[in-house]
């Protein structure tokens, strides 16, 4: 599947730099390990959204919130 790159029999000929067992032609983030339902992308805060596009990927929020926790809005 990718002629011009040498990769295992497993991933069809393709090589995958990264080494999450995701061919680097599928792989949204061929060069940072990563999970298949995220299309190779970590997740290390693991709030379920990839860091790729997680504007706070080292702490956990919401999807409303672009990855990022929600505001308190309570009282201090």
């Amino acid at each position: 599947a990718c002629p011009n790159a040498a990769g295992p029999a497993s991933l069809n000929g393709c090589p995958d730099t990264d080494g999450d067992g995701i061919a680097d032609k599928d792989d949204a983030c061929p060069n940072v390990a990563g999970l298949v339902q995220f299309k190779g992308c970590p997740d290390k805060d693991g709030d379920g959204i990839p860091d790729n596009i997680d504007q706070c990927p080292d702490t956990k929020g919401t999807a409303a919130n672009n990855g990022c926790p929600e505001t308190f809005k309570g009282y201090r």
